[in-house]
């Protein structure tokens, strides 16, 4: 059985679930999301470009490079619920504080794909006064999410994002 997540500090519209049912049952095989970013990679493609240069996702192909972000919601299948067991409790050295890159660079290891279900960015209203001590604000503002990204991503997970970002270009 698939696992969603979702962000607590959000209203959800009444046909949310449904659409990740929808595009789960369409294509079990990916990691399916309604916002995410593409990954940026430095110009010679060898290290992964600051998080605040990451670009919004428009395009609804499933792609390693899609970064599914929690918080308007994310569908994960099951056998990628296997690997990440598999993986253990690394993130809690890596980068404890964000589940987003934890869980993307384990879609990357295990070979899972990630695709927008529209290709427009979605983000759904925040609960009010719940952003103002926001994991937002500590792993974006702060650069807190670049210091996680560096420890947490191997020579070998970049290696699959240039491939990916090379065959595109090719």
């Amino acid at each position: 059985m698939p696992l969603i997540t979702a962000d607590d500090d959000a209203f959800y519209p009444i046909y949310w679930l449904q659409v990740l049912r929808d595009a789960y049952r369409k294509n079990p095989s990916v990691i399916t999301c309604y916002r995410g970013w593409v990954v940026g990679l430095n110009a010679e493609l060898t290290q992964i470009a600051p998080y605040d240069n990451w670009e919004p996702c428009y395009d609804s192909r499933a792609r390693f490079n899609h970064f599914a972000v929690g918080v308007s919601g994310v569908l994960y299948p099951a056998d990628f619920l296997r690997h990440l067991f598999r993986a253990g409790d690394g993130f809690k050295d890596l980068c404890p504080r964000a589940d987003d890159i934890w869980l993307h660079v384990n879609a990357l290891r295990s070979g899972y794909k990630i695709q927008r279900l529209v290709d427009y960015p979605l983000h759904f209203q925040a609960v009010p006064s719940t952003q103002e001590s926001s994991l937002f604000q500590t792993n974006v503002t702060e650069g807190q999410n670049d210091k996680q990204i560096a420890k947490t991503y191997q020579p070998e997970d970049i290696a699959v994002l240039r491939d990916e970002r090379l065959s595109e270009a090719g």
